[in-house]
């Protein structure tokens, strides 16, 4: 079944999640509706081939389904100037913070909802996204939902009230993973290799640590044994990240994420 999906917020993230299910045909472009107050984002939505229209109320009477790709704090506002209705809409929402409850709230009338949380590297088809489970959306709806974002990266279904502890552990990892990264990097310039050589060593031995686990289904203590030989250089690294606190501090911003993410 064909959907016509609706896309308010055409920012970096509406749009990586817009272009990836282009790329992957499960959308046709005649069947994206987009609407953004920016105009820079309604002429790239445009250059790709989606229709754009003049304002929210425009995209929700001419959408099957809508995506909800607004910054959180200005979502309010945008529901507000949809004019009230009593048909019931199925909704995506990928706005952090907002629950279902409050989301309905919001709404200018009936609405089912699925809400879900899709991390940054979706914008290079390597992302993650948690998806809620105990949606009402329809079971056609919701094969539309996961495929859309299987187009940009990985699916997992999640209680809800779970989800502060997925943003705290996929949503932030960018950032540790980055920070990490930069701090393979300084160690390898300390050493006396050139910055961009040492970025583009611990980029891509980040990336390839990673598929091991996935494309190999490997543990990551398996991993971690195949590269640790006895009386060996990296056992020695191991020890000095263990003596440094390495996995507590990681353990710890998980955990304290979380408990921010509970208090928002």
């Amino acid at each position: 079944m064909e959907f016509k999906l609706g896309i308010l917020g055409f920012g970096n993230m509406g749009s990586a999640i817009a272009e990836g299910a282009l790329l992957k045909g499960v959308v046709k472009a005649g069947n994206v509706y987009v609407y953004n107050r920016s105009n820079p984002a309604m002429l790239r939505a445009e250059e790709l081939g989606f229709n754009t229209v003049s304002n929210e109320n425009e995209l929700w009477e001419s959408s099957d389904i809508i995506l909800l790709a607004v910054k959180p704090q200005y979502m309010e506002e945008a529901l507000s100037a949809v004019r009230k209705t009593s048909d019931p809409k199925a909704v995506i929402s990928v706005a952090a913070g907002l629950t279902v409850e409050r989301l309905k709230e919001m709404m200018p009338g009936p609405a089912r909802i699925l809400r879900t949380m899709p991390n940054t590297p979706v914008m290079v088809g390597e992302g993650i996204t948690a998806l809620c489970e105990g949606s009402d959306l329809t079971e056609a709806e919701l094969d539309f939902a996961e495929d859309i974002f299987k187009s940009i990266g990985l699916v997992q279904w999640i209680r809800e009230e779970d989800i502060n502890a997925i943003g705290a552990l996929s949503g932030g990892a960018p950032a540790y993973a980055a920070m990490f990264i930069e701090a393979l990097a300084d160690g390898g310039v300390k050493c006396g290799l050139k910055r961009d050589v040492s970025y583009k060593l611990a980029a891509q031995t980040l990336l390839g640590a990673a598929k091991m686990v996935l494309d190999l289904d490997m543990h990551p203590a398996k991993l971690k044994d195949m590269v640790t030989s006895p009386k060996g250089t990296t056992i020695e690294a191991v020890e000095a990240l263990e003596k440094g606190g390495f996995r507590y501090a990681v353990m710890d911003a998980v955990v304290k994420a979380t408990e921010k993410g509970s208090k928002m």
